[in-house]
């Protein structure tokens, strides 16, 4: 079990989670494809409780949220995690133990460390005796005109910067290796940009920043990680690469709407 609430003497209620193997970590297009189909996401839910495993689902997941309109959707998805629950796992990319070594400090505007599990605190029935996402993902819709801004905003700038990058001398991107002493992240973040050097036909585009981030910060956690598939084909590559230099390293299994990748 990866999460679970406990009432505590001052009759407040404290939420904790651990992260339960196998985990499965889900893009944008898998969360809405397991959300829809009752019968695909019957037998997912009935497999990952079986096992006691845990659905990582990030602030990545939620944002991606807030420029859709379709508030069906949105209850859908409501539904289908609290159907996971409580094999849950809310993944804070910027803190540890997913985060870059290399990361810089958060800012004075970001919000506090493990917000949603307090979001999830306050929303639950009952005065918080069972977990629930109830109107977390719908809320987001509802705000989506005043929220989507700020997102592809902020996927704009990402984008002019990896782009900015990809436009300097290629050649010591190109003659990469990975290391021993660096994290696993920093590894997929160097090997996905030197995918694009070597690739110059393969732009950078603002869709791809969140692919990206889904791509670098789940693979090392998650046994299981549903991508597009451009993004699985980066991640079997990163694996690759990293084997032929002798490297071994835990990297997901990854699957896109296509035949499986590895």
């Amino acid at each position: 079990m990866a999460m679970s609430i406990t009432e505590l003497p001052d009759g407040r209620w404290e939420i904790a989670q651990s992260l339960a193997q196998p985990i499965v970590y889900m893009d944008h297009w898998a969360v809405r494809l397991f959300s829809m189909d009752d019968a695909l996401q019957s037998r997912f839910v009935q497999a990952l409780k079986a096992k006691n495993g845990a659905l990582l689902f990030s602030q990545n997941n939620l944002s991606e949220f807030c420029a859709m309109k379709d508030a069906e959707q949105a209850v859908k998805a409501e539904r289908f995690i609290n159907g996971v629950l409580p094999n849950f796992y809310i993944a804070d990319f910027t803190q540890a133990p997913f985060k870059s070594p290399k990361s810089p400090a958060e800012g004075p505007g970001a919000p506090p460390q493990n917000w949603l599990l307090y979001y999830m605190g306050m929303k639950s029935p009952s005065g918080g005796a069972f977990l629930s996402v109830e109107n977390l993902i719908s809320t987001l819709v509802q705000q989506s005109d005043r929220l989507r801004p700020d997102l592809e905003e902020m996927k704009k700038r990402v984008a002019e910067g990896i782009g900015s990058f990809l436009a300097t001398d290629s050649k010591e991107a190109k003659r990469f290796v990975p290391r021993d002493h660096m994290a696993t992240v920093d590894i997929l973040f160097a090997e996905f940009t030197r995918d694009f050097h070597l690739n110059p036909a393969a732009k950078f585009t603002e869709n791809d920043t969140i692919d990206l981030v889904h791509a670098a910060y789940a693979a090392p956690i998650a046994d299981f990680l549903l991508l597009d598939a451009r993004w699985c084909d980066k991640v079997v590559k990163a694996r690759q690469r990293m084997a032929g230099f002798g490297m071994k390293r835990h990297l997901a299994r990854v699957y896109s709407k296509k035949p499986a990748h590895g």
